[in-house]
C-alpha cells in the first residue's frame, strides 16, 4: 500500500507505516504513539472495504482521548466492491464474520 500512495503522488515522508501489531486495537495504539511522536493530529485509514467500519471504530476508541481526526479510505482488493459485494457468497461471509466480531468487541469495550 506504501508504494501505491508514492505511485499515487503521496511524498515518502508523509507515509508511517505501523508493521508490528497483532491485531487491530494493537495497530491503533502503535500508531497513536506515532501520531503522539510527530505531534499530528490527523490520519489517513486505509484497510480493506470489509474491514473498515470495525477498524474505525477500534482506531476511533483508542484516539477518543486525543483530537486526531481519522479520514477513513478502502483499500483497492481486487474483487472486492462496496457496490458489489453481496452478490458473493465469500464477500457475504466476510462481512457477517465482520458483523460478528463489531458485536463482540463492542460488548469487550473495544470499540467506540
Amino acid at each position: 500500500m506504501r508504494d501505491q500512495a508514492i505511485q499515487m503522488g503521496v511524498p515518502p515522508e508523509a507515509i508511517f507505516v505501523e508493521p508490528g501489531a497483532l491485531h487491530t486495537r494493537e495497530n491503533a495504539q502503535h500508531v497513536l504513539c506515532i501520531l503522539e511522536k510527530h505531534d499530528m493530529h490527523r490520519v489517513i485509514l486505509v484497510t480493506s472495504p470489509f474491514h473498515q467500519l470495525r477498524t474505525y471504530l477500534t482506531f476511533a476508541k483508542v484516539f477518543q482521548p486525543r483530537s486526531i481526526e481519522i479520514i477513513n479510505y478502502y483499500a483497492d482488493t481486487g474483487e472486492w466492491h462496496p457496490a458489489t459485494w453481496f452478490l458473493s457468497a465469500e464477500h457475504r461471509k466476510l462481512v457477517k464474520s465482520e458483523i460478528e466480531r463489531i458485536k463482540k468487541y463492542r460488548e469487550k469495550g473495544d470499540l467506540l
